[in-house]
């Protein structure tokens, strides 16, 4: 989540990029780099459930769903694109191989 955060942050077409992150630590570490980077000013974090974001006006959503087994998940993963559907128009999502 963070390297590509700060990647979206670095294009001159994304006013903000809100870093969703449930683990406290990573989010962190994002906001380290972000000002190494002196992109920090172009991010918003969150800690929160993806599952309970409200929000508007957002335009992509990018989803880095943690690794997991596909035979239980399959449902969670129905969940997630739902959600982000509900969020912006445009969804991209880095999947496990």
């Amino acid at each position: 989540m963070g390297s590509v955060s700060i990647r979206l942050a670095n294009l001159n077409s994304c006013a903000k990029v809100i870093a969703n992150e449930v683990d406290k630590e990573k989010l962190s570490f994002l906001l380290e780099n972000a000002k190494i980077y002196e992109i920090d000013s172009f991010l918003e974090l969150s800690n929160q459930n993806f599952l309970k974001i409200e929000r508007k006006n957002i335009d992509v959503v990018f989803v880095n769903p943690p690794s997991f087994d596909w035979s239980i998940q399959k449902h969670n993963l129905d969940a997630i694109i739902g959600k982000a559907m509900t969020l912006a128009p445009n969804l991209l999502m880095l999947l496990p191989p």
